[in-house]
Parts: C-alpha cells; sequence; structure tokens
C-alpha cells in the first residue's frame, strides 16, 4: 500500500498538481457496482449495452468521484485533508 503524501496547508503552493492515470476496465466496473449497489445494466449487462447509443458498458460516473478523493487524499495535499465537498 502506498503512503499519503504529507502536504500541509503551508507547503501548498499555486500552480501545484497531481496527476493520478488509472485503467477502468470490466473488473473496476463489476467492482463498483458491488460497491455502490448501482447493477444499472448499462453498467453490467454487456448485451443490454451495446443496444445503446454508447456501443458498450458505460463506467459508472461516481468513479470519477472516487478518484478525486483518492487525489485529495493521497496526493495533495495527502493525509492532512479530507473531501467534504465536491461538484462533479
Amino acid at each position: 500500500m502506498r503512503q499519503a503524501a504529507g502536504l500541509t496547508f503551508a507547503d501548498i503552493r499555486e500552480g501545484q498538481s497531481a496527476v493520478l492515470e488509472r485503467v477502468v476496465g470490466e473488473a473496476e466496473v463489476d467492482a463498483f457496482a458491488r460497491l455502490s449497489g448501482d447493477f444499472s445494466p448499462l453498467h453490467v449487462d454487456e448485451a443490454f449495452a451495446k443496444t445503446t447509443r454508447f456501443g458498450g458498458r458505460v463506467a459508472h460516473g461516481m468513479i470519477l468521484g472516487a478518484f478525486v478523493s483518492t487525489l485529495v487524499g493521497m496526493d495533495l495535499p495527502g493525509r492532512h485533508a479530507i473531501l467534504l465537498s465536491v461538484s462533479l
């Protein structure tokens, strides 16, 4: 398990950034469906999803929200922060 950064408010400078790269595949979508309870066929049923304008399964939008939380809690600023609000 990687360690969270330990930046304090005083350590943060204008222009700092953090990057999180992930590939969201079938396993991640299935795991998120189990965790969230959102088993919409658009997310979990390939046959159904192929009949939609998306042409296949679509990852849950809130996976993005989880990644924002990861950036704040792990990278910028890290262990001294908690995400209280976000607008996606």
